[in-house]
């Protein structure tokens, strides 16, 4: 056959995609469906939930997240319904502020796995089925995390991963979406691929739906698999690195029973941002602030959406005094050791939960 490519090999979402679809099919369960990054995992899974229910136009989520989740809920035509977090869970959405937003409009509550902790799976799961809503889960940063057993991403009725080059399975790019039926693959499927209704020649060039850009390539898919392949070793690096992290600098950021954090980095909350990230840059360390309140903190969002400081006091707080240090594999004992020395004097010495306003 006389191909329209000048490459022999299929490069999108070609045998390698499919390989690596399966592979985590047997690792998550569910129908698994990979596209071009987290963010278009996220946009997807909330493209497709919006096509089996056209009518609900709202997406909670939580205030301290990555901006990519939030404009993922735009990027589907949805509007974001942001919730304070709760300083006792590690910043996670707080469910409680979940159930009172609510209402006839909501098409899905999106909890999202901040730095690998997974969020209280079971309240929100109770809370959605009470109401008849979906739960999407932004497990992004936290693959092989798990709750009593279950992995994160498994819990809701999808799941998004990222294989972005800072995450435990790093492809340089891409991500995958965990559907829990096969009407929702089938949907994830067309929406990857501009919305085109399948394979063959005619099908080519029919189009059921408006969908994205959001394939896979091969060369992520096979950096990927190789990645997958190891993924033992790296999350018991990563979890050794979080214990040895828990012990010199107090249990910052602790797995509570039946949890298992693996870590997209280590947070901590410190008293002078600015300082600690300046004083620990110059320590030829990495570090990033951790986030801050989407709605209230980002300009974009505040000039859309008219929060303002105080709407989010949790996550607004964490946005002004949280960071996070690297907690990847790749680092020595010795390093971790060096990294606490420079950020221990640093570390917050009040109580976080008054100072942040408690739960709200």
């Amino acid at each position: 056959m006389i191909s329209m490519s000048a490459l022999q090999e299929q490069y999108s979402q070609g045998p390698k995609v499919r390989e690596l679809e399966q592979q985590f099919e047997q690792y998550l369960g569910g129908h698994c469906v990979a596209v071009a990054n987290g963010t278009m995992a996220d946009t997807i899974a909330l493209a497709a939930l919006k096509e089996l229910r056209p009518n609900a136009t709202k997406v909670i989520l939580p205030a301290l997240t990555f901006i990519a989740q939030a404009n993922a809920v735009l990027q589907a035509d949805l509007i974001p319904v942001f919730a304070d977090v709760d300083v006792h869970t590690n910043f996670q959405i707080n469910p409680k502020l979940v159930e009172d937003l609510i209402d006839d409009d909501t098409l899905a509550v999106m909890p999202t796995a901040l730095m690998g902790k997974m969020p209280s799976m079971g309240q929100l799961v109770d809370i959605a089925q009470r109401h008849d809503v979906f739960i999407v889960e932004d497990a992004c940063e936290a693959l092989g995390s798990m709750e009593y057993g279950a992995l994160a991403g498994t819990l809701g009725d999808l799941g998004c991963y990222s294989f972005y080059s800072t995450h435990a399975i790093a492809a340089g790019e891409g991500g995958m979406i965990r559907c829990s039926t096969e009407q929702q693959a089938d949907l994830c499927l067309s929406l990857r691929n501009h919305g085109r209704r399948g394979g063959g020649a005619f099908a080519a060039f029919t189009w059921d739906r408006i969908g994205y850009n959001g394939k896979m390539n091969e060369m992520e898919a096979g950096n990927a698999l190789h990645r997958f392949s190891w993924r033992d070793r790296v999350f018991d690096s990563r979890r050794a690195n979080l214990r040895l992290f828990n012990t010199l600098l107090g249990g910052q950021f602790v797995e509570d029973d039946g949890e298992v954090i693996i870590p997209h980095g280590y947070p901590v909350m410190v008293a002078d941002q600015h300082a600690a990230l300046q004083a620990i840059t110059e320590a030829d360390i990495e570090c990033r602030p951790l986030f801050c309140s989407i709605p209230s903190q980002c300009m974009p969002y505040v000039e859309r959406y008219g929060y303002c400081l105080g709407d989010f006091p949790v996550a607004e707080y964490i946005g002004t005094h949280g960071i996070y240090l690297p907690c990847h594999e790749g680092l020595s004992t010795e390093q971790i050791r060096h990294i606490a020395e420079i950020v221990a004097p640093h570390l917050m010495k009040e109580d976080v939960a008054a100072a942040a306003g408690g739960q709200r």
